[in-house]
């Protein structure tokens, strides 16, 4: 019974953050690349259901829109992971790439659906390490840029 409970909760998180990322990105929280392994950690720590943090971006070069690629960490079932939430049509159009990019660097992204949102999760091997590796290698941002942040459930900073 307590399973379906969470289950259901973390279907009604995706489905929330779904409907806010088609609306557009709006967070007056920022973060830097330096920030997500104290962001994984709050995250990870939280005694808090539903915690997550997603960072939102422009790549370099792009007009600022309401597709920004957005990556989550997030607990499910008591797992930390970084997820890649189909949601935004640059996720949609770049998951691909970031399935390929995840693989190339030792991680095993597992596509995954709840509450009719689709989203790749990654849950081994060094999450800060690879979500950093995305913002800057992936993308380009320099480790210095500001991304907006959306959380719930932890305390930053």
């Amino acid at each position: 019974m307590e399973s379906w409970i969470l289950i259901l909760v973390a279907a009604v998180v995706l489905f929330a953050i779904a409907r806010s990322f088609r609306r557009g990105k709006s967070s007056d929280r920022k973060a830097t690349v330096a920030d997500i392994p104290s962001i994984l950690a709050a995250v990870k720590g939280s005694p808090e259901y539903p915690a997550f943090a997603v960072f939102l971006f422009d790549p370099p070069g792009t007009p600022e829109t309401q597709d920004a690629v957005n990556l989550q960490l997030s607990l499910e079932n008591g797992v930390i992971g970084l997820d890649w939430v189909l949601t935004s049509g640059r996720n949609i159009q770049d998951q691909q790439q970031f399935m390929d990019f995840a693989r190339r660097h030792r991680h095993d992204p597992r596509q995954r659906e709840m509450n009719g949102v689709g989203y790749i999760r990654v849950e081994n091997g060094d999450l800060a390490r690879l979500c950093r590796a995305v913002v800057t290698d992936m993308y380009g941002l320099p480790v210095t840029a500001q991304m907006d942040l959306v959380q719930e459930g932890i305390r930053w900073p």
